[in-house]
């Protein structure tokens, strides 16, 4: 079955930002569920790659970037805000 993929592309912060959180639950909760966090975070991620899903049906609108020319959204995991927005249109 062949699926259309639009990749999420990291950013270098966000990257060190999942490294922070994975060592940061590692403190709290140990290792196991560190790891289950982090799973967790980047499998929501993965969502917003599907051409099922659709960010202005799943995401709220992230009011710290209305300034912006583009419309950014979020969706919350583990306490964790995933920011994103469309950057070409299809």
């Amino acid at each position: 079955m062949d699926e259309n993929i639009n990749p999420v592309l990291w950013t270098s912060r966000a990257t060190k930002d999942l490294k922070k959180i994975t060592f940061f639950y590692i403190d709290i909760y140990g290792k196991q569920k560190a790891r289950a966090i982090a799973t967790s975070i980047k499998k929501t991620v993965e969502i917003l790659e599907t051409t099922q899903s659709n960010l202005t049906a799943i995401g709220m609108i992230d009011e710290s970037f209305t300034h912006l020319k583009r419309e950014y959204r979020k969706i919350v995991d583990h306490h964790c805000k995933i920011r994103g927005c469309k950057l070409n249109s299809v």
